[in-house]
């Protein structure tokens, strides 16, 4: 069949074929009609009867009245609609576009030509229009959809959401649906058209993924608009009576169109999922829909063998890998962002921004009256109380806390080449200038005002640390609370104020962080981006430590030990076990070498350097009780410390998982400090060794950390 122009004459307007399959649905004449009043040129109607032949005569006389210059071809069969659009295959020739179009739907009279525009400007290969609902024109359905991982679509759409023009940028998506279809003829040419067994729901998918193997564009173009009924825009898998078959057709095209490498991982977690999902529906006792899901998903995985040539006909596209590809996929579970979705909207749409601020403000007075939060507020506003002369008084200039000069000298003498320090010397500067003049500079250049900064904000942000630490491993946020009420509440800080050890204070406040950071790399399901930035945190914030306390650089490092002590104890399942500790071990490596640039030159000065430029000096063995009780100086808190150690030994019995795991890696972490504290005094009285102040710092964490865990699973079990 040629492709005359709309008139009969040649434009220089490419040649469109608006294909629609039909079994002689009501809603016919209204799309032929709105096809006819296309205002572009070169469009040609190619009506493919796909009905049953009985009803053909009167099939053929609507179409003639709606639109006179259409074209029918009458299939014999009759074949399913996806096998009747590929009729295009051996009928159509010199179209440029080919426009596939349900007979559902209406199309506005500029859409076909602004697709074809839109097509030519972005150089894409397939285009979609933006879908309203048919009854109510101002309703969205769709504006191009994504799918997961697992193949599951996903529209993106609120329930009943009114368009506004807020999804009217054209853009890439994944892939558009058969309501109103753009697409490059020689490009369905060479994809061998629709496949049908990929049918029902599945085959516009198949057919935008295998563009995008190719390398082809796929746009929505919102400019151009068509309008269809909710109901016909359902996807046949949200429906139980073609559940079957539509779980058959996502599996195969998940078979098909991802690498062998990617379906290692994708095949079980998808599988998992769908497990997941008939059960929930049968604890919605909707058993009917259970055995539908899995007779599909199971009965396509039997017979893998059947998808073998698609495969291997979809592979011989590939352009581009699957890293491009999930690029335009959304994460997690489509089917569970649907569901959130649904049900959020259930009776009602967004609130206003009145209504929303109001709650929140309502949250936060809720969140003012919660215990958890006062018992928070009152522990920090203590903190406060007790270092009030610093901030009244300011910071005495003895040992350690000497005067600084000010921001401008401290960053001179950091950067300069010759330290006027006695009688002066050419090796670098320490970097903790570097910090103490950035720090006067964040407050004016006033010197003592950073110096103060740093001594007094010390305990509030290590409480503060060790809270956020402790937060995502309970519901609550009491436990959370707890933890840093440990931390914050152990003698160690006082007794590094009364030894003016600015080292171990520093560390004291961004230990928890780095052991955040830490934890977040022990975990496996980070992707590339998460990951990098939080190992370039770790990085950055080891070697800030290090600037002023060196042993802080070897902090992950003894995390990675902790964790990998813990493993016979908390089980190789949990978290990863080997696994998570290997991932700390390689980020401690990195932190090590990472930190080591970042202060250099002046690390590279450390090789080989006596002990007290490292912050080593001989100190006398410790008693064992006192390194429990952390009464390494003149401040104690009595038996409270102990107390703290009991309780800490509370997750031990009551907690599971992946509490126990991160309750035993605590106690480890706790256990090496410990010893590190504890053995080395006892070899040698000579040995020159780090403050125990800062050796402990590691050992409050862990048991703080232990602390809330088995607070957190004490509620947990009281509930």
């Amino acid at each position: 069949m040629e492709t005359p122009d709309h008139h009969g004459s040649r434009t220089d307007a490419p040649a469109v074929v608006a294909a629609v399959v039909t079994e002689g649905g009501p809603e016919l004449e209204s799309c032929l009609a709105s096809l006819a009043a296309q205002d572009y040129p070169s469009l040609t109607i190619l009506v493919l009867d796909a009905g049953p032949e009985a009803g053909r005569v009167e099939r053929r006389a609507r179409v003639a009245e709606a639109a006179p210059s259409a074209l029918v071809r009458a299939l014999d069969g009759p074949p399913d609609r996806v096998s009747a659009a590929n009729d295009v295959l051996t009928t159509v020739e010199g179209a440029t576009f080919l426009c596939f179009v349900g007979d559902d739907v209406e199309v506005d009279p500029r859409a076909i030509g602004v697709l074809v525009e839109e097509a030519y400007r972005s150089n894409a290969a397939v285009c979609g229009p933006k879908v309203v609902d048919r009854d109510e024109r101002d309703v969205l359905v769709e504006v191009g959809l994504a799918v997961d991982h697992y193949g599951v679509p996903f529209t993106g759409i609120d329930p009943g959401e009114v368009d506004q023009e807020q999804h009217d940028a054209v853009r890439d998506v994944f892939f558009v649906s058969t309501a109103a279809l753009l697409v490059r003829s020689d490009l369905f040419f060479e994809l061998g058209g629709f496949d049908p067994a990929c049918a029902p729901g599945f085959e516009d998918l198949d057919l935008c993924w295998r563009a995008r193997l190719a390398g082809a564009r796929v746009l929505v173009v919102p400019d151009a608009r068509v309008a269809r009924t909710r109901r016909a825009a359902a996807r046949p898998d949200t429906r139980v009576d073609s559940l079957t078959a539509a779980t058959r057709a996502r599996a195969r095209v998940i078979l098909k169109l991802y690498s062998g490498p990617a379906l290692v991982w994708v095949l079980p977690m998808a599988t998992v999922l769908v497990v997941g999902e008939a059960i929930g529906y049968l604890a919605t006792r909707r058993a009917r829909a259970a055995r539908a899901l899995l007779s599909g998903w199971f009965g396509a995985l039997l017979t893998g063998r059947a998808h073998r040539d698609a495969r291997a006909a979809a592979q011989t596209l590939r352009r581009v890998d699957d890293r491009e590809i999930r690029a335009f996929m959304v994460r997690g579970s489509a089917r569970a962002r649907a569901v959130v979705i649904r049900r959020r909207h259930h009776n009602a749409r967004l609130d206003g921004a009145t209504v929303a601020a109001r709650d929140a403000f309502g949250e936060f007075r809720a969140a003012l009256r919660s215990p958890d939060v006062i018992a928070g507020l009152v522990f920090v506003g203590l903190l406060l109380i007790g270092a009030r002369r610093f901030v009244t008084a300011g910071v005495p200039s003895v040992r350690g806390f000497q005067a600084w000069p000010g921001a401008h000298d401290l960053l001179g003498a950091w950067g300069g080449r010759w330290r006027f320090v006695g009688l002066g010397s050419a090796s670098p500067a320490p970097a903790a200038l570097g910090l103490f003049g950035s720090v006067s500079s964040l407050v004016f250049g006033d010197a003592d005002l950073g110096r103060t900064a740093i001594v007094f904000g010390a305990g509030p942000l290590g409480a503060l640390g060790a809270y956020r630490l402790a937060r995502p491993l309970a519901a609550r946020p009491l436990p959370a609370v707890a933890a840093m009420v440990v931390y914050a509440g152990a003698p160690l800080l006082r007794n590094a104020y009364a030894d003016t050890d600015l080292g171990a204070i520093v560390f004291f406040a961004l230990a928890p962080f780095i052991a955040r950071r830490c934890c977040s790399l022990a975990a496996s399901g980070l992707d590339r981006a998460t990951r990098l930035r939080t190992f370039a945190g770790l990085v950055v914030l080891t070697a800030l430590a290090a600037s002023v306390a060196p042993y802080a650089a070897l902090f992950p490092a003894a995390i990675a030990v902790a964790m990998l002590l813990a493993v016979p104890f908390a089980g190789r399942g949990n978290d990863g076990g080997i696994r998570a500790s290997a991932r700390v071990a390689l980020a401690a490596a990195g932190t090590l070498a990472g930190s080591f640039v970042l202060l250099w030159p002046w690390s590279g000065s450390l090789l080989g350097a006596e002990a007290g430029t490292l912050g080593l000096r001989p100190r006398p063995a410790v008693d064992p009780l006192d390194l429990l009780a952390f009464r390494t100086g003149p401040a104690g808190a009595g038996v409270v410390p102990l107390l703290a150690l009991a309780a800490a030994a509370l997750p031990l019995v009551v907690a599971t998982g992946e509490r126990f795991a991160w309750a035993v890696r605590g106690w480890m972490l706790a256990v090496v400090a410990f010893a590190l504290a504890y053995l080395p005094g006892r070899l040698s009285i000579d040995l020159p060794l780090p403050p125990v102040e800062g050796v402990l710092v590691p050992a409050a964490l862990g048991l703080a950390l232990a602390v809330g865990i088995g607070l957190g699973a004490f509620l947990a079990e009281l509930r």
